[in-house]
């Protein structure tokens, strides 16, 4: 299977490529530079919304993951870029899939364990309400809102074609490291 990856140098992103490559699977990174000459990967910048889009034609799937890291002082500057890298980036990834001639047959975007919100010791399920802080309203797509007033595609990928939508999956994850 052809498998598109952004972030695919990203915390999830690092580890799922390999184990996708394992398993036979042709994995092509989304990267934010010109590719080099014979490099196997697909140019793209969300903040210019710019995508080679001729070369995301034949994927059968696309994982999403990319967006600006969360660790680090959360500045006003900061905050202002993981909110963009995640309104922008799936926005950009969603509409060029949506326009493609052969979709994929999956596109999956996750967000993060942060849509719950900091709640502690409870036990959260795909049912829990989301939360109310930063990541949370990022994450569930309240940090932007589209120009026809549809939430903002973080949370669930925004495309014209509403039928692109049964192809999509949102989900939200949570890492945890051996011994952490």
């Amino acid at each position: 299977m052809k498998v598109l990856v952004s972030g695919s140098t990203g915390l999830i992103g690092s580890a799922l490529t390999p184990r996708l490559r394992t398993l036979g699977h042709d994995v092509v990174p989304l990267v934010r530079r010109r590719p080099a000459p014979g490099e196997r990967s697909i140019g793209w910048d969300p903040e210019h919304a710019t995508i080679d889009r001729s070369a995301l034609e034949g994927a059968d799937v696309v994982v999403h993951l990319a967006g600006e890291n969360v660790f680090g002082r959360w500045t006003p500057a900061k905050k202002q870029r993981i909110r963009d890298s995640r309104v922008l980036g799936t926005r950009l990834v969603s509409d060029a899939v949506a326009g493609l001639n052969r979709r994929p047959r999956l596109l999956l975007a996750a967000s993060a364990i942060g849509y719950y919100g900091d709640r502690g010791d409870e036990h959260l399920s795909e049912q829990s309400t989301p939360g109310e802080d930063f990541l949370a309203v990022v994450a569930r797509g309240d940090a932007g809102r589209h120009p026809r007033g549809e939430s903002a595609v973080w949370r669930c990928a925004y495309t014209e074609d509403r039928s692109a939508r049964e192809d999509a999956a949102c989900i939200q994850t949570g890492t945890r490291r051996p011994g952490g």
